[in-house]
Order: structure tokens, then C-alpha cells, then sequence
């Protein structure tokens, strides 16, 4: 099996189910808590990290053996193999209802594979090796982790308050994402005045840039300062 299709998937106030109650099932569940969705545990012998987690009332917790029929009404589940489970049945629950599965390495019974990841704030670079090599995926991600920086992560954000100054758009589509495109050179300067702590001068420049249609110079920099003050007035 091969996985080819790379997705961001929205599991927000979604039932998610994680089988199993050791280690990896305490990634699995926290990975879906971060990302909003609703969480049900099943394991017969929950880890004490499991349980903080049900006793903080994050996750929910089924103290037996999973049944296919736990899986009604859940878009993802995990079966970490960390207890005793029927993977078949499962798997062949999930196909007929249309539930994504993941057994932990087995990917005869994956619907995906999960990659290795970089977060920085809403910045999110996914690694795959379309489930073939994952230990080579997470050899990358360490590698990429040391040049891609929390600012990065902080230009989303100065990058989305932007757009919110820019939007509704005026222009084509086809001239405004070349816009964008030429606002953002060149990026090390950019994600280097971020680290640097300025956000605000950041926000400016693209929003003159995009505005504009013309790269920003430093002393263009200024011009939306006294553009945020006329707003203001």
C-alpha cells in the first residue's frame, strides 16, 4: 500500500478514537486533542498518563476491549496494538462505514500514514515517505528542525493579520497571489525582522507591498505607519 495523497485533515469537535493505552496511544490522543477533536480511549489497562488525561476530563474512556461497533460516528481511530484487539474486524468495520484507520505499523490495515511533522504555531511541514520509510522521515524532520525557526511560525500570524487588512481583494486572482509572492522576497530578511521582534514593521511592509503591487524598500517600510494612523483617525 501506498500513500500518495498528502491532507491537512479538520477533526475539530470530531469523535476520535484511540485503541489502546500505552505510549503511543497517549501521542495518538494527544495529537488529537491539540488539533480540537473529541477523544475516546479504549483500553482494558489504561496507562497512568492515560488516565491523567481522562481525570483532567480531556478524553473519554471506554476501561474494556474495543468492539467494531465503537467505531460508529468516529472520522478517525488509532489502534496503537498496545492491547488485544481484532484488527481485522476493525479494519473491515471502518471500510463498510467509512471511518479512517490507523494500526500501528501494519499498513495492510492503514487508511493513511501519519508523517513526521515540524510545528511552528499554525505552520505545520508534514515529512512522508508514503508509509515506506518512516524512520527516514523522522531523520529529516530533525534535520529541517534546526533551520526552520519559532519565527517562522510568527510570520503565519503577521501574514493572516495582513490579509485580514487586504481582503475582500479588488484585483484578479492571478495578479493578487503575484503580489503575495513578491511581497514575500526575500523571506530571509523577513523571518530575520521577525526574529528580531518586529511584527508590526513585518505586517507593514506586506501590507504596502500587496497594496501596491511594488516590493517595500526600508524606507517604504514607513509609509503604512502613517496609512495605519489615517485608519485610525
Amino acid at each position: 500500500m501506498s500513500f500518495r495523497l498528502p491532507i491537512v485533515l479538520d477533526v475539530n469537535d470530531q469523535r476520535c478514537l484511540v485503541i489502546g493505552g500505552g505510549t503511543i496511544a497517549t501521542q495518538r490522543a494527544e495529537l488529537l486533542l491539540d488539533a480540537g477533536a473529541h477523544v475516546v480511549i479504549i483500553s482494558e489497562e489504561p496507562s497512568t498518563e492515560i488516565d491523567e488525561l481522562v481525570r483532567s476530563g480531556r478524553a473519554g474512556l471506554m476501561r474494556r476491549q474495543a468492539r467494531p461497533a465503537d467505531l460508529d460516528g468516529a472520522r478517525v481511530a488509532f489502534v496503537t496494538l498496545e492491547d488485544e484487539v481484532d484488527v481485522d474486524a476493525l479494519w473491515a468495520y471502518a471500510n463498510e462505514h467509512g471511518v479512517l484507520l490507523s494500526s500501528a505499523d501494519d499498513v495492510d490495515h492503514c487508511h493513511f500514514a501519519m508523517p513526521s511533522v515540524i510545528r511552528r504555531g499554525d505552520l505545520q511541514v508534514a515529512i512522508s515517505t508514503s508509509g515506506r520509510a518512516p524512520a527516514l522521515s523522522k531523520r529529516l524532520r530533525t534535520r529541517l528542525e534546526e533551520t526552520i525557526g519559532e519565527e517562522v511560525g510568527r510570520l503565519v500570524d503577521v501574514l493572516a493579520a495582513a490579509r485580514a487588512q487586504l481582503v475582500p481583494r479588488t484585483i484578479s486572482f492571478g495578479e493578487w497571489s503575484e503580489r503575495w509572492s513578491r511581497a514575500l522576497e526575500p523571506l530571509d530578511e523577513l523571518t530575520a525582522r521577525i526574529a528580531a521582534g518586529d511584527d508590526s514593521g513585518v505586517l507593514q511592509r506586506i501590507v504596502t507591498a500587496v497594496r501596491t503591487g511594488e516590493p517595500a524598500t526600508e524606507a517604504g517600510d514607513e509609509e503604512p505607519s502613517a496609512l495605519a494612523n489615517e485608519q485610525a483617525s
